[in-house]
């Protein structure tokens, strides 16, 4: 019953580093939830901003996974749930990428999928 393991699960939350404060907006998402969830973010060109995933009471991460990679910039996968995406020089627009994230919520493990939207300017 996947009603039954929402309820039981806390909500993550994922985050931005201080200095990228304009990155990447927080999303809050269940591990036991295929989604996709979706997330979003502004980036000017030629910067780089890093991301991470915060666990929330019950959770924990195990892995991190790309499973489609923007069509422009670049993105690096990190130990321990952190990433960093490159924004390209001279392109402006939309370049999206998909992750997907492992982990438990309480004695539930499971997988979510997360759709970014970056827009670059």
């Amino acid at each position: 019953m996947r009603w039954q393991l929402v309820l039981l699960s806390a909500s993550l939350l994922l985050s931005h580093a201080p200095l990228h404060a304009a990155c990447i907006a927080p999303i809050h998402f269940h591990l036991t939830s295929e989604g996709p969830w979706k997330g979003h973010g502004d980036i000017k060109q030629g910067r780089t901003c890093d991301g991470y995933y915060r666990p929330g009471r019950i959770a924990r991460f195990r892995k991190l996974y790309l499973t489609a990679p923007p069509v422009h910039g670049t993105l690096l996968l990190h130990e321990g749930g952190t990433y960093s995406y490159t924004a390209p020089t001279g392109f402006a627009g939309s370049d999206p990428f998909t992750l997907r994230i492992c982990g438990k919520e309480g004695l539930i493990t499971g997988c979510s999928k997360i759709v970014y939207n970056m827009t670059v300017e």
